[in-house]
This record gives structure tokens, sequence and C-alpha cells, in this order.
């Protein structure tokens, strides 16, 4: 008890303050003032006796006290002294923390990039080079497989001894990854000092590591991005040295430079990547068929569906460029499919419409042969295009089929029995083992066109095609080679007795219908001249017919377009948007002519009615593309055979049917709706799972009961809880379970008239109670008709952000014409009233003549800076743009427009000296040349603004508009100094005319009823 108790006023007293001294100071004087009294009162005889007493007893409390305070305060000052080094050490432990890596001890990211920017700073003033090298560890993972996570921080920490070792004093070495480290350069780097470096780190990384009781090596690959050639930040020198290093990594190689060129590369890759998705959605993506014929050179006896991406303003992606980038994605598997897909349902078509049956071949990459429920896919999709399986094949690499020997197997011989064939493409470029010919169920090897290309000249290719042949006819096996370009090579090949032949002798790979063209013709180039006929609406505004071929008059195509957006208002001429490109049509009485982009082509004819019969030509190539994807291919006629000219001529004089519309960039909700079929919240969880598994893309399916959504059910959600469960066993437990048990409430419902801009406001608004993108519903009138396509939502907000960053004026940041007007017509459109203020500055050439065009720049910069700030502030509503030059324009509600330009004008006013000079500004004006070339005295700058209130003067379209306040603005324009001018006429008013002249005989002034001076109202 007594340890326990001293214990506790030891620890008491151990932990000192300036308070607790002056509290243990009081205490002891107290103590002994009481003690040494009462010892004194005790001990005294007389007054003499107690004085002396108390004399002595001062001089004691003097020397314990003294001896006591020294005590404490020693005490106290070895606990700051020791407070202050647990400071240092935790201060330093945080740095350590922060500024390196924990693992290793080298410098991190953020001390990296702070010395790097210390020596660049330091060799921009000495006018000196300096390199980066960015070094990642290929054979890293495997260690980690092999010895796993402890043994992978081993070798990390070796290998950073060893690059510690191998630099120079100045470098900086830094480990700012898991397997990446970086090299900085520091002090002179002379020429070759960086290849010398670089064979140093080889050796570093050929020398094995000991782990234990084996060794290992680590491969390594390098990048290198050297200061001031390749990047002068910090930031940018890393980001070109990772690029060539994953050059290097991509290319095998153990080093590589960088270059403009690799980060082009770079560049492209990523835009590539990022388009993919959009590219799946908006079916960017088509087929090419090459013929795929006999020996002899003569009959067709198949087709290859090769895919092909036409990319909007980029023209046709080669496979090459996005299939690798597919591959390690893996979107390669929902292209792969939708590839399988469309091949089987256009080979079924040509079927249906009695041309010769033949096989189609199909490429398959190795992720999709590894997919569990592939054979499963491929018998679903036969079955909805009702493609018979003979009349497939399916084609894999080597790589593919040696992945997982006895799955392929398995695979391989399901589809098989199926009666679908299975080829082997690029023969002879993979593996160098023959033993899977033998193991694996194979129809067909290809000989790849790298052996092709040199057969008549190299005995080497040859001699590889000749041993190719022979061991294909020992296995019995069908052959065939690919890239045949030129007769000798197809000779050569008929002498070797090749089964097959492909390639570009016998055609390049066609369009869909310029393959039909080619089975029906079996002409590989296209004729150049063709009929068309096209029937237009009453209106003008669209039209759809058929063109076709000059030798196939009874086979037709479908053309279609509709008007494009204030073009034909100059009466002759009018632009068509189709799916072959924009149509450029004139009109002069009964002669119809015009260009269209597609291909450079002509078009010439008779128009009767709203029915042109003509002929078309072909400018500028031979060979047809795929048709633009901004229109559907959907006949007006509804044509169910091949009809004649006459035929079709009679045909187009009955009453047509509705226009298709052609696809457009989406405006309204609806456009990108997706009607998924809603369940009820009475079904069970085997509807739902079986909707789910019906459809892959479905993300959610809408809870529905009497029309109205009251819930939805999430896609990952829904499987992860319902299905799997946290023991696995969800769907045995929940199979009975109501959906209205499980469903979760609708977050967002957006109308189906609803704009995408509004839409956006709606869902933004409702960000904090949001929680997915995927759950937003789309309803009529409230009851539902479908949920929102998210990746389409995003892409037209972006198509429009996109926009409206295009039109903005570059030297005020504004939206310009193209967005004001996108503006006004929305509100035109909403007949929604509301105002707009045309602002002028006033003398602006003069004033850009006397102080120069910097000047000038500056005064515009600051006015669209005002205009923006003041229209801000006036709510949400408003808006402004710069129309260009030293014309801006602010659109309000009703009546807001004359408060918020007279606040435009008082803030202008407070920058007139910063923009005169305090001399010209104290003179109230200054001299220039005017517009004739005579010197004249102008005032300082003012502005004139022109509103229009479209209550008070309604209008129907932005021209008239714009006309009326151009004309408003001029009023203002005539009057001295800053003014504001209301137009306040009526269209059709008598006084139209005079509405100038108004303003200065009897316009009066405003501001007896508003209070602003230089207010003026036109009537």
């Amino acid at each position: 008890m007594f340890t326990e108790t001293y214990g506790n006023i030891f620890s008491f007293v151990k932990k000192l303050s300036p308070v607790r001294i002056a509290l243990y100071y009081s205490f002891f004087g107290i103590v002994w003032i009481v003690l040494t009294d009462t010892a004194t009162a005790r001990f005294a005889l007389n007054l003499e006796q107690f004085g002396q007493i108390a004399s002595f007893k001062g001089i004691l409390f003097i020397i314990a006290t003294g001896g006591f305070l020294h005590l404490m305060i020693r005490h106290y000052a070895r606990q700051l002294h020791s407070s202050e080094e647990t400071f240092h050490l935790a201060e330093q432990e945080l740095n350590k923390l922060a500024y390196y890596d924990r693992e290793t001890g080298l410098p991190n990211l953020n001390l990296l990039l702070d010395r790097l920017r210390q020596v660049i700073s330091f060799n921009s003033r000495k006018k000196k080079c300096t390199s980066v090298i960015y070094i990642s560890l290929t054979g890293f993972k495997a260690v980690v497989d092999a010895f796993g996570h402890s043994g992978g921080s081993e070798v990390l920490r070796g290998i950073a001894e060893r690059l510690v070792s191998a630099v120079r004093q100045y470098d900086t070495i830094a480990r700012i990854h898991r397997d990446e480290f970086v090299l900085v350069l520091g002090g002179t780097v002379l020429e070759g000092d960086v290849g010398a470096i670089l064979i140093k780190l080889q050796k570093v990384f050929s020398e094995p590591l000991r782990l234990g009781k084996v060794e290992t090596l680590v491969p390594a690959c390098f990048g290198v991005a050297c200061f001031p050639m390749d990047g002068v930040t910090s930031e940018l020198l890393l980001q070109n040295a990772h690029i060539a290093m994953n050059q290097a990594r991509q290319n095998g190689e153990t080093f590589k430079y960088f270059s403009e060129a690799l980060n082009k590369i770079a560049v492209e890759r990523h835009s590539i990547e990022t388009g993919l998705l959009r590219a799946m959605d908006e079916g960017e993506f088509f087929l090419c068929y090459q013929p795929k014929m006999d020996i002899n050179g003569k009959d067709i006896i198949g087709m290859e569906a090769l895919v092909r991406w036409q990319r909007p303003g980029q023209g046709i992606i080669p496979p090459d460029k996005f299939i690798p980038v597919a591959e390690e994605n893996g979107l390669i598997v929902r292209l792969g499919t939708w590839v399988l897909h469309e091949a089987c349902r256009q080979n079924r078509a040509w079927q249906d419409t009695g041309l010769p049956k033949l096989k189609v071949s199909v490429n398959l990459s190795a992720r999709q042969l590894r997919d569990a429920a592939f054979v499963s896919l491929v018998m679903q999709i036969l079955a909805e295009t009702g493609l018979d399986p003979h009349y497939l094949e399916l084609e894999l690499t080597e790589s593919a089929l040696m992945g997982d020997t006895d799955d392929t197997v398995c695979k391989l011989l399901r589809l098989k029995e199926l009666g679908i064939s299975v080829s082997v493409d690029d023969f002879g470029t993979g593996y160098s083992s023959l033993s899977y010919l033998k193991h694996l169920p194979i129809d067909t090897i290809k000989i790849d066109r790298s052996f092709v290309r040199d057969i008549v000249n190299d005995p080497d290719d040859a001699a590889i095609v000749d041993a190719i042949v022979a061991m294909a006819h020992s296995l019995k096996l069908n052959v065939i080679a690919e890239g045949v370009e030129t007769l000798e090579q197809l000779e050569f090949l008929q002498q070797r007795k090749c089964h097959q032949v492909q390639g570009y002798f016998f055609s390049k790979p066609l369009a869909p219908h310029h393959f039909e063209y080619f089975l029906r013709t079996g002409k590989s180039v296209v004729a150049t001249t063709g009929n068309l006929s096209f029937q237009f609406t009453p209106d003008f505004s669209a039209f759809e017919g058929t063109w076709n071929y000059q030798d196939m008059i009874d086979w037709n195509c479908i053309w279609n377009g509709v008007l494009l957006e204030g073009s034909g208002q100059d009466g002759a001429v009018r632009s068509y948007r189709t799916n072959y490109g924009t149509v450029r049509l004139t009109f002069e009485g009964e002669i119809a002519s015009g260009d269209h982009t597609y291909n450079g082509g002509r078009i010439e004819g008779i128009i009767q009615g709203n029915l042109l019969i003509g002929i078309w030509r072909q400018c500028s190539r031979k060979d047809y593309v795929k048709p633009i994807t901004t229109a559907k291919e959907t006949s007006l006629l509804l044509w169910s055979k091949p009809v004649s000219a006459p035929e079709l001529v009679e045909l187009t004089n009955q009453p047509a049917a509705p226009l298709t519309s052609i696809e457009h960039q989406p405006e309204f909700i609806v456009d990108i709706t997706i009607k998924a079929e809603p369940v009820l919240p009475g079904d069970t969880i085997p509807v739902v799972l079986n909707r789910f598994q019906n459809d892959t893309n479905l993300l959610v399916l809408p809870v529905v009961e009497h029309g109205r959504v009251i819930g939805v059910i999430n896609r990952s959600t829904f499987i992860e809880e319902h299905i799997v469960g946290r023991h696995g066993f969800g769907y045995h437990i929940n199979h009975s379970t109501k959906i209205s048990e499980l469903m979760v409430p609708v977050e967002l419902c957006v109308e189906s008239t609803a704009s995408i801009e509004d839409a956006a406001r709606q869902i933004q608004a409702s960000g904090s109670i949001l929680t997915r993108m995927d759950n937003i519903c789309v309803i009529t009138d409230g009851d539902y008709l479908g949920i929102v396509n998210v990746n389409k939502l995003f892409n037209a907000i972006t198509e429009i952000n996109l926009t409206l960053a295009k039109g903005a004026n570059p030297l005020t940041g504004l939206p310009g014409n193209e967005s004001i007007q996108r503006e006004i017509a929305s509100r035109l459109a909403a007949r929604t009233p509301f105002a707009i203020g045309y602002i002028d500055i006033d003398n602006f050439k003069p004033y850009n003549d006397y102080y120069g065009f910097q000047k000038g720049d500056d005064v515009i910069k600051t006015l669209g800076d005002i205009v923006n700030k003041v229209v801000g502030k006036s709510g949400s509503s408003s808006f402004c743009g710069h129309i260009g030059g030293d014309d801006f324009i602010i659109i309000s509600e009703p009546h807001q427009a004359e408060t918020i330009s007279l606040q435009i004008i008082k803030t202008l006013e407070d920058h007139l000296q910063e923009f005169h000079g305090e001399r010209d500004y104290s003179a109230g004006s200054y001299s220039a040349l005017n517009r004739k070339g005579f010197q004249e005295t102008f005032g300082l700058l003012s502005i004139s603004i022109g509103i229009v209130n479209t209550l008070i003067t309604p209008v129907t379209s932005y021209a008239q508009l714009a006309s009326i306040a151009t004309e408003v603005k001029k009023s203002a324009k005539k009057r001295p100094g800053s003014s504001i001018v209301i137009n306040h006429r009526k269209i059709g008013d008598t006084h139209i005319n005079n509405t100038i002249m108004l303003v200065e005989s009897e316009n009066r002034q405003v501001s007896d009823l508003h209070g602003l001076p230089w207010l003026v109202e036109t009537r």
C-alpha cells in the first residue's frame, strides 16, 4: 500500500509544470509556517527567545525553500529537455514517413520530385543537362509468385542496396511504386554519362540475388528522359521517362530513350482506350468481309469477317491499333461477342436473299475462349441468328489454343459436335511445338502472310510453305494461304496443291453492301456510277430512298437524310445529313443536282413533285466503307424483294410511310432511354435472376406497380447479397422471397421530355441522395418508360460541354456565338419571356489606335469580367456571352436587364482612370484620328446598351431578335456617353420605322420612373 501511494506521489511530482511548482511552493510554505509557529510557541519562554527563534526560523526557511525550488526547477528543466528530444525524434520519424520509403529506406516520390525540381532549377541557371531514368522490375511478379511478399520485400531491399552503391554520390535513387524505381542524375551530366550509367544498371540486374539458400534473377527495363529536350518540369520529365520505359517493356527491350514519337504513341493509345467503350455504345464498329477463294482462283468458298472502327473525325482506325488495347482492358470479350453475332446475322441474311451459302470465319481471342460460358454463348448466337453451325468457322491463334489445353480441347470438341469448324490463324508465327495439331480438334491451318509475301523470291520462305502444306496433307487438314497479292504467288501455291487462298489479289476486305456486290457480280472494283430514287417529305425536310450500282439495277441500298438546321432558308440550296455523309442539293425548277461528301460523289436528277429520280457518280475512290452511323438504314417503302426501276417509280408515287428520323446527337433524355421490361413487386428471385442472365448489359431492373416505379433492383447488389450471400447459399435461402422485400427506393425519376442539360442539372441537384447513376428511371407523366443509359448520358453531357467550350471566346472565356444562339433558341422554344441587353463599347477603334491593341485587349477582358460578375450575381437564370470584338450580350428575366446594365456601366466607370491614364482621365478626353483620318477629340470610354424585352416585344426567331437588338443598340450609340435604350415597340407597330428618330425627339428620360439617369425608352 505504501509503495503504491509513494509511486503515485512520485508520478505526480514527475510531471512538473509552472503551475504545479507554484502549488508545491505554496503548500510547503503553509506547512512550514504552521509547524514552525507551533514549535516556537511551545519552546519559547519569553519574547526575547521568541524573537531569536523567529530569526533563526526565517533563515532556515530561506535555505529550505531555495533548495526546494532548485530541485524542482532542475527536475522541470530535465523534463523539458526530454520532451524536446522526444518531439525532435517524432519530427524526424514523420519526415522519414513523408519523404522515405519504409521498405527500402530510399526517397519516395515526394522527395524525388523535390530534388528533381532543385536539379532542374540549378541546371536551368547553369544551362546544363540532366537525365531521369525510370526503372521497372519486369521479373518482380514472378519473384512474388515464387517466394511470397516477404521474399519480394527482401528482393526490393537487396536491389535498393545495389542501386545505391552503383550510382554516384550526387545522384538520387528513389522508389516510387511497388516494383518501380527512378534515378535522377545530379551534378554535371556529359553526353556519355547516361550510357555508362545504363551499363552499370544492366550489370546490377544481371547478377543474381540470394534469397535464403536459392538465387534468383530479377530482370528490369529502363526509360530515359533528358532535360531540357524531353521536358522542362519534374512532372513532365518523369512522365516521359515512364512512357519510354513502357515502350521498352512492350518491345522486349532493355532500355529506351524518350522521343516525341513515343509520346504520340502514348497519347494515341490513351485516346483509343478511352474511346473504345463509347465506340461500342455508339455503334462505331462495323464488319468487313474478305473472300476466301478456291485454289483455282475463280470460286468463292467462304469469307472472313474482320472488324473495323470508323471513328468520327478520324476515319478508319486500323485493327492492329485497337485490338491489342481491347485485349488488355477486357473489352475484347464484349467486342468479340458483337462481331460473332453480327457475322452470323449477316451471313444468314445473305443466305435468305438467295446468295450462295458460304462459311464465315470469325477470329476469337484467348480471353473469349477462356470464358466458361463461351460454348453456350456461341449456341445462343446461332439460335438467335438462325445460322446453320456448318456455315461458321472459328479462327484461333496458336497462343490462344495453348492456354489451357484440357479446357480448350473440351470446348472445341463441343463446338465440333455442333458442326462448327476450327482453324489456326497465323500458323507458324507462334509456338514451335506442333504437338497440339495432333491433340486438338482442328480442321484448317492458315499460312501466315509473312511467309507468303516472298515465296517466289526467298528460298527459305518457299521451303517453310512447302513444309506446312506437306504436313497439312499428311494430317488430313485443310490449308489456306493468306496474303496472296500476285499471280506468281497464286501459281506457286497451286503447284504445291494448297487448298485455298485469300488476299488482295482477289479482293480487299469489303463493307457488307460492297461484298454483296462482289458476290453478285464477281467484281471487287465498284462501278463508278449508279441510279438513285429519293422520296422527300412535303416540306423537303427529309428524304428516304434507294441507290444501286450501274450494273445492278434491281439491287437497292437504303439512303436517307434530314435537313440540317438553318439549311434551305435561301430556298434553292439545301444540305442534308445522311447515312452516307452530307449531301448538298440545289433545286432549279425540275433539275436537282449536288455533291455528297462520302467518296466525293456527284448527284444529278429530275424532281417531280417530291420524287427525285437520277444518277450518282463516285469521284474519289473505288471501294466503299461503312455508311455513316448517324442515320438508320431503314426502308421508307419496306421493299420485300428487289424491285426494278419502273416498279420503284410506281411504288414511290404511293402514299409514303412516316420517315424514320435520323439518329443525331441526343438532346432529350428519351433519346438515351433503355426501355427495359420491369418486374412486379410480387415476383420472386428466380424471375429477376433469369432477366439478368438473359441480358448481360442490364445493370438495373425497375419494380413497377400499376404503371408507377416503386423501387429498383441493382444487378451487383442483387447477385452479391441475394444470390451468393455471405456463405454462398443466398439463392437457396431467398429463392421464395418477394422482390418487394429486396428492392431499394427509387432515387431519381426524370421526365422523358426533359433535355439532356435539364436532366444533368436535376442529377447534380440530387447529388447528396443519389448513390448510383444507373438507378435513374425515366417516366412519362408519372408512368414508367425506361431506365437511363448512363454511358450515353455521360457522353451526351461531355459532347455538350465540348461544344460549348469550343464556342467560347478565347479573349474573355465567355460563351461565344454558338452558345448564345443555343441559349436564345432554347428560351424561344420554351416560350419563356426574357430580356436581352446588347452591349457595345463606344469609339473603341480610335481607342485601340491611340492606346494600342494590348490596351484594347485589356479593356475587352476587363469588361468581360465585369459582365460575367454582375450577371452571375443576378441569379442562376441569367446568361452572358461575348459576341466578338467589343460586343457583348446579357440575357435575364424580363425587366431585370435594366438593373444589370446599370451596374455594368457603374462598375466600368471605376476602371476609366486605369484605361486612360491619369492625364487623359483628368482631362476627360483624348485626341486621336477618326475613321476618316482626321484628328478628333473623343470622350472617355463608354458603353451603349440596347435592351429588348420579349414580354413587351414578342419575337419568334433568333434572327428577328438580333435585328431588333441591333437597331436599339444603334439608338443608344447616338447618345453621348454611356446610355441604355429599351425597345417598347411591338412588331407591326406603325412607328416601327421611326424608332431611331424617336430616340432623339420623343423618347422620355426614365430617371423620373426608375432613377436611372441614362436610361431611354423607344416606342
